[in-house]
């Protein structure tokens, strides 16, 4: 699991909910620590923007089904349409 996986799942949720604001679940341990170690890089690149503050990504200390909060930012949806991901 990488970014493109949570590109992916961001734009399914976007795509089935109509919404700008993507919610997303961390369903296991695999995905919460995909989300915690890509999320920075995601934010960094300009991809996402958080919106929520509930979680700490610095911290493992997590309950089971946080939900990360954000909208994804043009740049991010070139990226996406450009590696095919849509």
């Amino acid at each position: 699991m990488n970014s493109d996986y949570i590109l992916k799942l961001a734009l399914k949720f976007r795509n089935e909910h109509k919404a700008d604001t993507i919610q997303l679940i961390a369903h296991n341990q695999d995905e919460l620590m995909c989300f915690i170690s890509n999320f920075p890089i995601l934010i960094q690149s300009d991809f996402i923007i958080p919106i929520s503050d509930n979680y700490d990504l610095t911290s493992y200390d997590i309950p089971g089904d946080i939900l990360f909060e954000f909208k994804l930012t043009s740049k991010a949806l070139d990226y996406c349409k450009n590696q095919n991901l849509m």
